[in-house]
């Protein structure tokens, strides 16, 4: 079920002239985040919206058959679930307001016209579905995630705390060689760097560090998608 929005208050001439410590204009995820913790830590946010609904890219509306919801633009969670906002609950999204994710598996799917290659949340999984097709792809994919890994653990804490310099813990890593590359190439050079196969090139569009974070999320935390809708 949708949730009802028609309740949000509007801008009227006492909000107008009432003073405010923080006022964000746009209720998109980020704005929304930003909004709730400026709140719990005391400050008096007001948040502009233009739509009637709040939510931004992440909303869910009815915009085709009845009794269908859609995402407006996410299909899928992943960068957040690696946020303090999850893995500690700090705004209670899931204790008080009954947030759950559900895990998608397989999570991704390799299609070409006459094979599939699913990745799954278990890695080992997927290296047994990567073999039935190149057993020198399935070892590179083992040693890619643990790559992944490494590198989404050092460089994500970053994401969730204040802008901070963080060159020196990057170049003591031992990932500094493969990062350097990674802000210099696209994705798929950085899997075809690894991977021989044409199946196992996942045509991953960004830049070639998110290439290294999308497939260690994937393996710390796996992919989601909320119960009920993001706007639920």
């Amino acid at each position: 079920m949708a949730t009802d929005f028609s309740k949000l208050g509007r801008l009227t001439s006492s909000t107008a002239t009432t003073e405010w410590h923080i006022i964000v204009v746009g209720s998109g995820h980020n704005g929304l985040t930003a909004a709730a913790y400026l709140a719990a830590a005391g400050k008096k946010v007001f948040v502009l919206e233009k739509a009637s609904y709040p939510g931004g890219g992440v909303a869910s509306l009815r915009m085709a058959e009845p009794g269908f919801i859609s995402e407006r633009h996410s299909a899928i969670h992943q960068m957040i679930l690696a946020n303090p906002m999850i893995t500690h609950d700090e705004l209670g999204l899931q204790s008080r307001y009954g947030l759950v994710y559900k895990q998608l598996d397989p999570c991704y799917a390799i299609v070409m016209e006459d094979k599939v290659l699913p990745i799954y949340r278990e890695r080992r999984k997927t290296l047994d579905t990567i073999r039935q097709f190149s057993a020198e792809d399935a070892d590179a994919y083992n040693v890619f995630v643990d790559k992944c890994r490494q590198i989404t653990e050092l460089l994500m804490p970053s994401m969730f705390e204040p802008l901070r310099d963080i060159s020196a813990d990057i170049a003591s890593s031992p990932s500094a060689e493969e990062i350097a590359i990674a802000l210099t190439s696209s994705s798929l050079e950085i899997i075809q760097r690894y991977f021989k196969s044409e199946l196992a090139h996942p045509k991953t569009t960004g830049t070639g560090l998110m290439a290294y974070l999308a497939f260690g999320l994937l393996d710390i935390y796996g992919l989601c998608v909320p119960e009920g809708s993001g706007s639920a």
